[in-house]
């Protein structure tokens, strides 16, 4: 989640070392919420997870800008709500109607204000398993890991609705930019595996992306090219229309197939457990190397899309299997400017522009 978070809100290629939010806390960033800040919003960071130490997500947060960092502890959660509370935190439809109704309160101070909120979910959690037994709709007696996981997903599609409730309530949903993602993939059971912290295989990194923006957005669906979280950032960016110098590594999503085909790049992917794996996608192709072993795998993933057919040494592919490789040049150039706090010129604004508040 720390990687998913960091790649998504600041276009950065996460470190396949240590966590980028406690490691380089003190690097000088330029991430999403100091942009909207500086065009007029109010900008507000909030999770379902009641401790904002975990990974050191308060601290980071408010460092790149959010001026409102919260999470589902004490003060939201009262007594009498904690049979709300399981897993790894607030339910999810529990969880938007608490933040939409923070959201109120903001806008009471401001009732024009521009509102930028990100909202972190905790619901659907490893091990999947934890939800009231009245909630396990789709098993009512799971069996299995798959099982738990399904009942788990099945329950975040349900809370969603909540969110929407909330949403069109206040009549927001036509002025509302819409982004709905996840932060990581996860195995449930194929090859065996269900621990996100194993292996390299897509599961660990296909997330769900769903973008609402009233009608100033046309629906699309994007079929067989690969797109990444570093490119949410700068999107956010060029759809609202704003001019400003960023960092960013990413690139603006596409909005149609036609578009798609025109953009699409390699997107580097990055397993930092299990000895470490990285890589590149363009597809149908995928290149993974790993750092331990030196291993390297070629997969086409519209061929083989279970990746169980290693073309690597595949003669006639060794001049794609190059091209893929050229990807890794900035997983590791993006490691060493993380390390020399390099990514973006410091300047006396950024250390003093945002005053810490809860």
């Amino acid at each position: 989640t720390e990687r998913g978070h960091s790649a998504t809100i600041c276009s950065l290629i996460p470190s396949y070392r240590t966590k980028i939010m406690s490691s380089y806390i003190k690097n000088n960033f330029r991430c999403l919420p100091e942009i909207l800040s500086e065009q007029g919003y109010t900008t507000t960071f909030i999770q379902g997870h009641p401790r904002l130490t975990f990974d050191n997500t308060g601290n980071f947060m408010r460092r790149i800008g959010f001026h409102h960092v919260l999470s589902m502890d004490e003060t939201f959660v009262k007594p009498d709500e904690q049979p709300y509370v399981w897993g790894w935190g607030l339910q999810d439809d529990k969880f938007y109607q608490k933040t939409f109704g923070y959201l109120d309160k903001l806008r009471e101070v401001d009732p024009q204000a521009k509102l930028f909120t990100m909202m972190a979910t905790i619901s659907n959690h490893q091990g999947f398993d934890e939800m009231p037994d009245e909630q396990k709709y789709i098993f009512p007696f799971p069996k299995s890991f798959k099982e738990n996981f399904i009942n788990s997903m099945n329950l975040a599609d349900k809370y969603l609705e909540t969110f929407f409730q909330e949403l069109d309530r206040r009549g927001w949903r036509d002025d509302s930019l819409v982004i709905i993602m996840g932060d990581h993939g996860f195995p449930t059971g194929m090859r065996q595996n269900v621990s996100n912290e194993m292996g390299f295989y897509n599961e660990l990194f296909r997330v769900p992306l769903i973008v609402m923006w009233g009608n100033k957005i046309r629906p699309a669906r994007i079929k067989n090219f690969a797109f990444s979280q570093i490119d949410v950032a700068p999107s956010i960016v060029d759809w609202l229309g704003i001019n400003t110098s960023t960092p960013f590594v990413g690139k603006s999503l596409p909005l149609s197939q036609a578009e798609a085909e025109r953009v699409a790049d390699l997107v580097p992917i990055l397993q930092p457990y299990d000895g470490v794996y990285l890589g590149t996608v363009f597809h149908p192709w995928k290149y993974m190397k790993s750092l331990s072993t030196g291993e390297e795998y070629l997969f086409h993933l519209g061929d083989d899309p279970m990746e169980s057919h290693n073309l690597i040494d595949n003669p006639k592919l060794q001049e794609k299997v190059s091209r893929l490789k050229q990807g890794l040049k900035r997983i590791y150039l993006n490691q060493r400017l993380l390390r020399e706090d390099r990514l973006y010129p410091p300047s006396v604004a950024s250390e003093t522009r945002y005053i810490p508040h809860r």
